[in-house]
């Protein structure tokens, strides 16, 4: 897949900074928020993240908290769309 706007090779979630220099710093969630917007409890959000079917982030370590970006969340979501069949007319 060829992303535009730049030779990194990554996504533009995924580069350290703009193309003007600026650190692209998206706002993180915590299971908490994620689980509120999708109806889950934040439980249940830190259950699916240790099994590894949610991306994110484990900060400062083993013990440390929990955050989602956004941008991956969407990716995941897409990636778990399931495509109705139209009904015939």
């Amino acid at each position: 897949m060829e992303h535009s706007g730049g030779t990194s090779g990554k996504r533009p979630s995924e580069r350290t900074a703009t193309a003007s220099g600026e650190p692209n710093l998206e706002r993180l969630l915590t299971a908490a928020e994620l689980g509120a917007y999708l109806g889950l409890a934040a439980s249940t959000i830190l259950d699916r993240f240790e099994r590894g079917d949610l991306p994110g982030f484990k900060l400062w370590g083993k013990h440390g908290p929990v955050r989602f970006r956004a941008s991956d969340v969407a990716e995941f979501l897409s990636e778990c769309r399931v495509e109705t069949k139209a009904r015939a007319a």
